[in-house]
């Protein structure tokens, strides 16, 4: 574990949605495993490419401009490239506040529309990932005094880290700034390490999957489980009995939760309920940090959180006594694994998963290649949302040197991004409407400078304005 060394990172985005958004920011802070700064802070700003409008709700957040990103950012395959080598320096331990939930769909839809490998940051290199919100998890059940926290009008706790720094003594009043945010994480990090030294490195141990089905999955033993939804719920507890990992998905380990009745559950009909079925199958996602616990009693005591263990006792001699009928079951009520289409290619990822020899050897030359031999060469790809996606690769980094009939088509793909409604996302016209209706409104003279400059990038970009000279 000497080798290692965590960078601490963050994005801020130009929309909310984190299924439709490109970043805006990237900051990070790398230091050594006592916490020590080894490498100060790295910003990084992107530009916008045009094809797409900005939510006026993010900008209002994280006060950056498109027109600043326009000035200070370099182009996103070079955002891209850089972030790629920072993340995979040898021995990284890549950890942000609830990564799993938005900065690393960030970063695989970052990387794949710019032709690099989603994944490989989570294992080249011995390289992995890493959720801090986990261990701000784990603290709250386990060493609740170790932090202070702070408590909303409904007196339930806020897992928010602006919330959680300020109230421990990290005075700053520019949250959803990268920078800060990730000064703020590694505050908290080092206060919980003061007095959970153990704790701390204990989880963070268990960030590698292999570990995780050693400890698991070939034991056979029931274990607490803690939920890793974000906003967290104390409801959110589960003693498991864990069965087998699932064929169509090697991430997916299915497990029963022996903590219910289960005298329904094996009066098994045709007409059973799947919805019915769900309450007992839990399914946990192996490479997703889950938070788990053997010593289970002890656990239990800590959190006062109390179980009826006959009742855990009797249903593993159920379940040894029927495990032919539990498998049917599972088998009946399946997940379906198959994602949906999406439109947009920049975020179509996990349906072009598993990309042919051929086509990564293609990218491979088209990234090496200067613009007069990419001219030249005929490229033949397999799947064609590569090819696409190449396509549009090329148009980005080679702005200046494209033919006029490929600027037509350029202009023609930011129209429709900026004229369809993507993952619920407001359209262009939706968006300024919002805009131009809250610029009425508002008082804040701060706040109406920032929509004033989202009225006049709007008009920059507008889907009827653009023309070929404008390149």
């Amino acid at each position: 574990m000497s080798k290692y060394n965590f960078l601490w990172y963050d994005y801020e985005t130009f929309n909310l949605n984190k299924n439709f958004t490109f970043p805006s920011q990237f900051a990070s802070i790398r230091t050594n495993l006592n916490l020590k700064i080894i490498k100060k802070y790295k910003i990084i700003y992107c530009k916008p490419d045009g094809s797409f409008m900005p939510c006026p709700k993010s900008i209002l957040l994280n006060k950056i401009l498109p027109q600043y990103c326009e000035k200070y950012g370099i182009k996103e395959y070079k955002f891209a490239n850089k972030i790629n080598k920072i993340m995979l320096k040898p021995y990284t331990i890549n950890i942000g506040y609830n990564n799993i939930n938005f900065d690393d769909i960030i970063t695989r839809f970052l990387f794949w529309r710019n032709l690099l490998n989603p994944y490989e940051r989570e294992w080249k290199n011995k390289c992995s990932t890493y959720d801090f919100f986990n261990i701000i998890k784990i603290i709250y059940f386990i060493n609740y005094n170790s932090l202070k926290w702070f408590k909303k009008k409904n007196k339930k706790i806020s897992f928010k880290l602006s919330d959680i720094s300020k109230i421990n003594g990290y005075l700053n009043k520019f949250f959803h700034n990268a920078l800060f945010d990730v000064n703020a994480t590694l505050f908290c990090a080092k206060i919980i390490k003061k007095k959970n030294f153990k704790l701390f490195y204990k989880f963070i141990k268990l960030r590698n999957k292999k570990n995780i089905i050693k400890n698991i999955l070939f034991k056979k033993k029931v274990f607490l489980y803690l939920s890793n939804k974000y906003p967290f719920f104390e409801k959110e507890i589960f003693i498991l009995l864990p069965l087998f990992i699932d064929n169509k998905n090697k991430n997916k380990l299915i497990c029963l939760n022996i903590n219910s009745n289960f005298n329904n559950f094996f009066d098994f009909k045709k007409k059973y309920n799947f919805k019915k079925i769900n309450n007992y199958i839990k399914i946990i996602n192996i490479n997703k940090y889950p938070i788990i616990f053997f010593n289970i009693k002890k656990i239990l005591k800590k959190i006062n959180f109390k179980i009826n263990f006959n009742l855990i006792k009797k249903n593993i001699t159920k379940i040894n006594n029927n495990i032919k009928l539990i498998l049917n079951i599972y088998k009946k009520f399946n997940y379906n694994y198959k994602y949906k289409k999406i439109l947009n290619i920049n975020f179509d990822l996990y349906n072009n998963f598993f990309i042919s020899l051929n086509d990564k050897y293609n990218i491979k030359i088209i990234k090496k290649l200067n613009i007069n031999k990419i001219h030249n060469k005929k490229f033949y790809f397999y799947n064609n949302n590569i090819k696409i996606l190449c396509f549009f690769y090329k148009l980005k980094k080679y702005k200046k040197y494209i033919s006029n009939f490929e600027k037509k088509i350029w202009i023609k793909y930011c129209k429709i991004n900026l004229l369809k409604n993507y993952n619920n996302e407001l359209n262009f016209f939706e968006k300024l409407f919002y805009i131009k209706k809250k610029y009425l409104k508002c008082s804040n003279k701060y706040k109406k400078k920032i929509l004033y400059f989202l009225i006049n990038y709007a008009r920059k970009i507008n889907p009827f304005n653009n023309d070929i000279n404008d390149w």
